[in-house]
């Protein structure tokens, strides 16, 4: 039996931090629509199979080009925290174009890519968070590392002995990115668990900065046991999603700390005043809104009764959309149903849980004609006192209509495997189609227990219509 365990080795105190000087609004371009987020360009009918890794993530261009984050399973105990990713870039035939891997000592968390065709990846270090442009074969043409003294001189004074450093200290996938034009919007977590947002022209130059969260007390959880963090779930109370709507509003995202669900909401509170309606425990998820001269607008609580756990976050025309699952303990293991959820421009939160089959985990949604198609995974079973995971999994991606619990219309013949299957985003392209992808042959959390070679997964990419209403 594998329990979900708080790791308490390092002592962390639970800190405040406090918002940070208003940007300039000379140095921050009024928001132009022409550079929100479109349906993306039909590419050929692609239909990839990887062999060294799932496809986590994708990024359509305005040419055709596919830039494709693609991640190999990690061993729990000699590299938990730090993902494996790379980055395949292929023009819209399928044919390759390039490859991007982390520099040395870094690990590569996440792309976005620009109207020109260059990108910008992020990687994290122990010396903080890096951002790199590159072109679009994929060759690193500048990178700076985001320095930030007022991560230390946020108020409250920083006490004696507590961390102040640009990154979190178990975890370096806490970071995130998201295109703003030939800019970006960057958030991250820092060593006092405090997230921050920034501005980034694109000459990676830092043009506003936005404190999001304060810091606050985040512990650590592991498992007694197991070799692979199926569906990333350890890592979730540290992760940080960012999106940015038509309008130009940035939306960042979190979940609540595992062990103590109400650090997060006591902090808000001291730091900035809030009052967050939400569960009373705390175990919610939490979108703030920034204006685009990097004013924070507020914050909103987002979930049910139960625990709720945020894996996917989407930009729309007018807000986001948050996507995870939510717990509703039984002892058949079965209890996760698939949380959509959905947050405006105003601040308005709504919340949808369904059932497809078993335990359900949605990764990622896109508005679409009838509802949201919603691409995830089910059918396994979790530990029902811990947090052990099977190897078994079946992807799922369908409509899910206005108040439905259920998918009224799936995609057909997704690919499938044993193990775990998953579809980890979808991606809508001009024609009304679809690009989907995922995971194919990936372990549970104990597949790898006794031999490493089934540490593995492999992964696709294709191409479907939408199903008809």
């Amino acid at each position: 039996m594998d329990l979900l365990t708080p790791i308490r080795g390092i002592a962390l105190a639970a800190l405040l931090a406090a918002c940070a000087p208003s940007p300039d609004p000379a140095r921050s371009p009024a928001p132009d629509p022409a550079r929100s987020p479109a349906p993306s360009p039909a590419p050929e009918d692609l239909d990839l199979r990887l062999d060294d890794g799932f496809a986590r993530a994708a990024h359509v261009h305005a040419n055709g080009d596919l830039a494709l984050v693609v991640e190999r399973p990690v061993h729990l105990h000699t590299r938990h925290g730090r993902p494996d990713r790379r980055i395949l870039l292929f023009d819209s035939t399928g044919a390759p174009r390039g490859q991007v891997e982390a520099a040395p000592s870094r690990t590569l968390l996440d792309v976005a890519v620009h109207p020109s065709g260059e990108g910008t990846v992020l990687e994290a270090g122990d010396d903080g968070y890096h951002l790199v442009r590159i072109d679009r074969a994929g060759a690193r043409l500048r990178e700076v590392l985001l320095v930030d003294p007022a991560i230390a001189t946020d108020p409250p004074l920083l006490r004696d002995g507590e961390p102040s450093g640009p990154i979190e200290l178990h975890t370096r996938d806490t970071g995130r990115l998201v295109a703003d034009g030939e800019g970006l919007v960057v958030a991250t977590r820092t060593g006092r668990h405090s997230v921050v947002a920034y501005r980034v022209s694109a000459a990676l130059v830092v043009e506003a900065r936005t404190l999001v969260v304060p810091a606050h007390a985040i512990y650590p959880v592991g498992l007694t046991g197991g070799s692979y963090d199926t569906f990333g779930q350890l890592d979730a109370h540290y992760g940080v999603h960012v999106a940015r709507d038509a309008s130009g509003v940035v939306y960042v995202g979190v979940q609540h700390a595992r062990v103590d669900s109400l650090a997060l909401v006591e902090a808000l509170s001291s730091v900035f005043g809030d009052v967050v309606f939400g569960d009373p425990d705390g175990r919610d998820l939490y979108v703030t809104r920034i204006a685009p001269d990097g004013r924070r607008l507020g914050v909103v609580a987002v979930g049910t009764a139960e625990e709720d756990q945020l894996y996917g976050f989407r930009a729309t025309e007018d807000g986001v959309l948050l996507v995870g699952r939510s717990e509703i303990p039984d002892e058949t293991g079965t209890g996760f149903e698939a949380l959509v959820a959905r947050v405006d421009g105003k601040g308005v939160a709504s919340v949808q849980r369904f059932d497809v089959a078993r335990g359900d985990v949605a990764f990622d949604a896109v508005p679409v004609a009838g509802g949201v198609l919603v691409v995830g995974a089910s059918a396994y079973v979790q530990n029902p006192h811990g947090a052990s995971i099977s190897e078994e999994a079946t992807s799922f991606a369908g409509v899910l209509a206005s108040s439905a619990t259920s998918l009224h219309a799936e995609l057909a013949s997704l690919p499938a495997s044993p193990r775990q299957s998953q579809v980890r985003f979808a991606v809508p392209l001009a024609d009304g189609r679809v690009l989907v992808g995922g995971m194919l042959d990936g372990p549970g959390t104990h597949s790898a227990d006794l031999d490493p070679a089934l540490l593995r997964a492999r992964g696709f990419v294709t191409v479907r219509a939408l199903p008809s209403r």
